[in-house]
């Protein structure tokens, strides 16, 4: 058996803004959301375009609208905004910026990415998705209480390894991902599940489209909760570290990285 395949390579940027601090500009917080999808591919039920509107375009918006609300404070430690390209395709733009990063990853403090946000409204938690490995919980907890959400743990396990997080963690960096939980506020069981049914199996298809269902408080309630935690580092001299046994040991172990060295 034979087959051909024609192929091309071209370019596509990672975008990114940085919001210098007052205090310390070497170091730095970091908002990133991947700003790609997959463009016009296999039609379905006559569709072809592959809108991505919660996958990414949702973490988009979202990382703009932080970039604004930071823009007119500046806090001690600088913010950076990156928005990458490359995540469906295996996160080329995380790992390009992992490599040729714009603040030495050892002066990024925290990281947060947004990838899908929340369109079922507020709840009464938050899941940052893999802060358990870390040292930062007691800490995150108490700034969670603050906006009366709590931090809960995650049940179906880390979704880490398949986000722009895996190669900025696998280097050391704390880089969690935003997702709401607990207890739904604004919306009835009987409302999401009309929400689900209209708009079914949306997870990398045409259909990934914006319905008149949306609730936008629960994407408000995300941002809020991270925007909350990292002006509490980006106004502090405070750096959470990874705890010694977590998942990431063994990528860190191929790139040479030690606890005790480098970047931690």
């Amino acid at each position: 058996m034979s087959f051909s395949q024609k192929y091309r390579f071209y370019k596509s940027p990672n975008v990114c803004g940085i919001l210098p601090g007052t205090e310390t500009e070497g170091e730095a917080i970091l908002y990133m959301s991947h700003y790609d999808h997959f463009g016009i591919g296999k039609a379905i039920n006559g569709d072809s375009i592959y809108n991505g509107a919660q996958d990414n375009a949702s973490g988009t918006a979202a990382l703009i609208t932080l970039a604004y609300a930071y823009s007119s404070n500046p806090p001690k430690r600088s913010i950076l905004f990156l928005a990458t390209t490359g995540e469906e395709s295996s996160m080329l733009g995380s790992e390009y910026y992992a490599t040729h990063p714009i603040i030495p990853l050892e002066n990024t403090i925290i990281g947060f990415n947004m990838d899908m946000m929340s369109f079922y409204g507020r709840q009464s938690g938050f899941i940052l998705d893999p802060i358990e490995f870390t040292d930062a919980i007691d800490q995150i907890k108490k700034l969670g209480e603050e906006l009366s959400s709590q931090l809960l743990p995650d049940f179906k396990g880390s979704g880490a390894f398949r986000t722009d997080a895996f190669p900025l963690y696998s280097r050391g960096v704390i880089v969690p991902s935003v997702h709401l939980d607990g207890e739904y506020l604004t919306l009835t069981k009987d409302d999401i599940e009309k929400t689900k049914q209209q708009i079914g199996d949306f997870y990398h298809l045409p259909n990934d489209e914006v319905y008149s269902t949306f609730r936008y408080d629960g994407v408000i309630q995300q941002m809020e909760i991270i925007y909350h935690i990292g002006r509490f580092y980006a106004e502090g001299d405070e750096k959470p570290k990874l705890l010694p046994k977590n998942p990431y040991n063994a990528p860190m172990r191929f790139y040479k990285l030690k606890h005790d060295k480098g970047i931690f």
